[in-house]
């Protein structure tokens, strides 16, 4: 009789250790996946960085149209704020913090200053280009400029590009 009784709990171990190694089996094949998925998308992501930054715009975009009106017909230029102490003696950027986004809209002569940490708009500012020739010149170079005590935009040393950080 107890003979049988071992015999019955060796048979119980015995499946107890295959659900084991079922487990674990299951396991690592998830992991694998999840890592071989991921480790994809990554490669996708460094071979296609326009789509990355395309994407980035889209969602600043939505979520600050979310919080105000924003101005038709225009595509803004986008700035990470990325050197704060450069951009201190401005007043626009009093309240600000390194992440922030700045959208400028050269059609529409506005600033905005966003923060997506906590879905904000922190400052909002009217832009004034200069001459004439600052104001027909593209997005990219009428954004050559930094904001004055008065807070509007005049040109500078500070040159953001398109969706680049603002330095």
């Amino acid at each position: 009789m107890e003979a049988q009784h071992s015999k019955n709990v060796f048979y119980i171990n015995k499946k107890f250790f295959y659900l084991i190694v079922l487990f674990f089996i299951a396991a690592i094949i998830a992991g694998s996946s999840y890592f071989y998925i991921k480790y994809q998308n990554s490669k996708k992501l460094l071979n296609q960085p326009t789509a990355v930054s395309q994407d980035e715009e889209k969602n600043i975009l939505a979520s600050v149209g979310l919080l105000m009106e924003l101005p038709k017909n225009e595509n803004p230029t986008i700035a990470t704020i990325s050197n704060l102490e450069k951009l201190k003696s401005q007043p626009f950027f009093n309240n600000a913090k390194n992440g922030d986004k700045v959208l400028i809209y050269t059609k529409a002569k506005k600033a905005i200053l966003y923060r997506p940490s906590v879905n904000k708009i922190i400052e909002v500012s009217s832009l004034n280009l200069g001459d004439s020739s600052a104001q027909t010149a593209s997005p990219a170079s009428a954004t050559d400029a930094t904001l004055t005590p008065s807070g509007v935009l005049e040109p500078s040393s500070v040159s953001p590009t398109p969706k680049d950080s603002v330095n």
